[in-house]
């Protein structure tokens, strides 16, 4: 029987994911909410998704933007959770991750790249308009918007904390729920397949560069600041990393 081009068109390869290779990260398209306090007006916020490709291992957070700040802190939390580094980050083709899309040769924003390179890890950005390259973080947002924002919607939070901290309760239920399809919870799997096969967190510190202001003494320099590989928190600035064996001006 002859294969058709329709028929060729249609077949595809399937991802074969390795123990600790691959995280996919992405937004999810539906925006939890919260209250301002001060004026009662209910503020859209991100919900940031990552999904370990082995495991299906979970992590979602709030943040207050899609920018780099909030890109690379979530990033940050991200990679504490797990307790290291996968081989790889699979990002889509967004701004705060990739400068220039492109379906070969994408060009990542040089804070995403420094970060990858303190992390001893690398950026492979999904292929645009090719959705089976994220298949794993779009399923994974759909499960977030369902078991985290569903069971969520009657809640109340006044601040991202707040919502974070419930975020965390679910997630620590939804990685524990026995999955039917491999009979053991994302967990389960997470500490015999990806755990092991993560790179340990890097030791030492680096510089973290912050943007002039007018407030300081000499307007064109930066300030600097030494920091420990940490979570930061969700509303820290953090536009750049720079190794500390640079050379820098004094603030």
């Amino acid at each position: 029987m002859a294969i058709t081009e329709t028929d060729r068109q249609k077949v595809v390869m399937r991802q074969v994911h390795k123990a600790g290779e691959k995280c996919f990260v992405d937004y999810a398209g539906k925006k939890p909410k919260i209250v301002d306090p001060k004026t009662g007006e209910r503020v859209e916020v991100e919900l940031f998704v990552a999904v370990m490709g082995a495991s299906n291992y979970t992590y979602a957070e709030v943040t207050a933007t899609q920018q780099s700040a909030d890109w690379i802190a979530s990033h940050n939390r991200l990679v504490e959770y797990l307790s290291g580094s996968p081989s790889a980050f699979v990002p889509d083709q967004l701004k705060s991750g990739v400068t220039i899309a492109s379906r070969y040769e994408p060009a990542i924003q040089r804070t995403y790249e420094e970060w990858s390179q303190h992390y001893n890890t690398t950026i492979l950005p999904a292929r645009p308009a090719s959705p089976r390259d994220k298949a794993k973080v779009e399923g994974g947002v759909l499960i977030a918007e369902r078991w985290i924002l569903g069971r969520l919607r009657n809640v109340t939070c006044f601040s991202l904390d707040e919502l974070n901290e419930q975020i965390a309760l679910l997630l620590v239920e939804l990685n524990s729920r026995v999955m039917k399809r491999y009979g053991k919870s994302r967990k389960q799997l997470f500490d015999e397949l990806d755990r092991p096969a993560l790179a340990p967190l890097p030791v030492g510190s680096q510089v973290l560069w912050t943007p002039p202001t007018q407030n300081h003494s000499t307007p064109s320099s930066c300030r600097r600041m030494t920091v420990i590989s940490c979570p930061i928190a969700p509303s820290a600035v953090q536009p750049s990393w720079r190794e500390t064996s640079r050379s820098a001006t004094s603030a």
